[in-house]
């Protein structure tokens, strides 16, 4: 889908009017899980009834049980020997507390197996990876030269405030231009190193494809660094469909700043093959040259990154309906390189785009697929386990509905966000990311993940039958677990008829995690529930 594209419906439930009172504190991450001598950002957080954030980290006053790990500043932690810990704060006349778990396999990969919808931590737990991305949060980029800086310390509290796991970090493999603007706009760093012999067609020296540019390395690595201390995922993305093509206009063509363009590069290579104006041959197996370069700069990120623990890989963004062979071949470049490396990270495509097929992803090689879809029906996981992203669904798009939408369809939810609009040259030129909805939107994106880790994800699949609302993801059996979306305030009846015994039945909100109602249910039987505000809710079934 185009990037660019932007508009929402309106929300189903808006906030709660009224004066704003502090309903919980938080911290974020609750339960991480770190290696002996690895240090740990924790972050408290009130939660207003209204479920705004605020970081009291500062404020509060941190204090440790055991002796897993040690404070070194307000939510600052270093792991020590193996074990648990509690770490409590408190902090605006409330207390808050995460349990870290200090464990040597805590220096693994996430796994992702093709029966299960949710991947499973180094230690074992299945999770949820939740979260969001915005284009400039790897390389810088602006229509100054250079362009301004990201704020990568600001983001990324933005992400732990919201509690938050996952993110993904843009790639843009041109130097100069995009597909989506007429006017100028520059990225910096760029992936390969600029030496000449010769001037490129941006102002630039040639390139030298010989040389991934360590500063570029260097950046990808810092990146992941930063969150991993905060507990969040990163999605690292190696190339980019709307780098090669003019996706929108012909007057907008990225390919003009592209290394792998004749004019740009000081290596003689071409990677315009039949001649068009554009770089889509580059995602193809079309030039053996092209290609080669591709792998050696494959290899230098998988190199560097041999032994960062909280790594995905996605190939490419949005490369063309022509690229699948080419993408799954940079698959075989990834695994092939971690052979004899100490980790296996997961490896990701996205839907192709233009010309894609979802079928494709589903069928190949890729450890987990981001397909198209619609955000108010996403469809259920099915053959590969999904990250649910609305940049290939619709752009910045959806409501705060959507998270539980995708999660409750056994798909894990990202969002494409505007975040501080400072990247409108890149996509959604008509969005607004002061938009009160997006803020719903990263509210939910953090009580999704929040309710998963109370229930049994390792055994949990979606299954609408479950739950008149069609929304439910559950582990089955005489006991079953359930985490069900009841839609728009309608009753909601869950199909309990092969469950014996009590079950204990929680009402949240979905944005702020709130409880707001308790009761329990017998099994045997259909049974229906109303759920008790006239609005979206999430129903937490657990046998009691």
């Amino acid at each position: 889908m185009i990037a660019g594209c932007g508009g929402h419906t309106p929300a189903r439930d808006p906030d709660p009017a009224g004066p704003v009172r502090v309903a919980a504190l938080v911290v974020n991450p609750g339960r991480p899980a770190v290696a002996p001598g690895e240090r740990l950002r924790l972050m408290a957080v009130t939660r207003g009834t209204d479920g705004s954030v605020t970081d009291v980290t500062a404020r509060g006053r941190w204090r440790v049980t055991g002796d897993a790990v040690r404070l070194t500043g307000p939510g600052r932690l270093v792991a020590g020997a193996p074990g648990t810990a509690e770490v409590e704060v408190r902090a605006a006349g409330r207390r808050a507390a995460a349990r870290v778990t200090v464990d040597r396999r805590a220096s693994g990969a996430l796994t992702f197996t093709a029966s299960r919808p949710f991947p499973q931590d180094p230690l074992g737990r299945g999770m949820v990876l939740a979260g969001s991305h915005t284009w400039p949060d790897l390389i810088d980029s602006g229509t100054e030269d250079p362009p301004p800086a990201f704020d990568n310390e600001r983001y990324l509290d933005t992400l732990q405030s919201h509690g938050q796991n996952l993110t993904r970090l843009w790639t843009w493999e041109q130097a100069r231009w995009t597909a989506e603007t007429t006017g100028d706009y520059r990225f910096s760093p760029t992936v390969f190193v600029r030496t000449g012999p010769g001037t490129g067609a941006d102002g630039g020296l040639r390139f030298d494809l010989t040389r991934v540019n360590p500063e570029y390395l260097a950046r990808v690595r810092e990146r992941v660094r930063a969150a991993r201390e905060r507990g969040v995922w990163t999605v690292v993305m190696l190339f980019d469909g709307w780098s090669v093509a003019p996706k929108v206009s012909a007057d907008m063509n990225p390919w003009r700043g592209h290394p792998m363009n004749a004019e740009n590069n000081a290596n003689g290579i071409d990677g315009d093959v039949d001649g068009d104006g554009d770089g889509e041959d580059t995602q193809t197996l079309a030039n053996p040259a092209v290609t080669a370069v591709q792998e050696r700069y494959v290899r230098a990120v998988v190199t560097e990154l041999a032994g960062e623990p909280n790594v995905l890989y996605e190939i490419s963004n949005e490369s063309d309906g022509g690229s699948v062979a080419w993408q799954e071949h940079m698959v075989g470049v990834i695994r092939d390189a971690e052979r004899d490396g100490p980790l296996r990270h997961p490896v990701g495509m996205t839907r192709p785009y233009p010309g894609g097929d979802d079928d494709v992803l589903r069928t190949g090689p890729a450890d987990w697929v981001s397909p198209g879809g619609d955000p108010d029906d996403p469809a259920p996981a099915g053959e590969r386990p999904v990250i649910m992203d609305t940049d290939h669904l619709c752009g910045v798009c959806g409501d705060a509905s959507f998270p539980w939408r995708a999660f409750t369809r056994g798909n894990n939810p990202l969002f494409m966000d505007l975040y501080d609009d400072t990247a409108t040259g890149l996509g959604a030129l008509d969005g607004d990311g002061a938009d009160p909805e997006w803020e719903r939107m990263r509210r939910a994106l953090g009580i999704v993940r929040e309710v998963s880790e109370g229930v049994d994800l390792t055994r949990m699949r979606p299954d609408g039958a479950f739950a008149t609302s069609g929304y439910a993801i559950t582990t089955g059996g005489a006991r079953p677990q359930a985490v069900v979306l009841a839609t728009g305030g309608d009753r909601v009846t869950l199909d309990l008829r092969e469950a014996t015994g009590r079950f204990a039945a929680r009402w949240v909100h979905p944005r702020s995690g709130a409880v707001l109602a308790r009761t329990v249910v017998e099994g045997g039987g259909q049974v229906p529930l109303d759920p008790p505000v006239d609005a979206d809710a999430v129903l937490i079934l657990t046998p009691a």
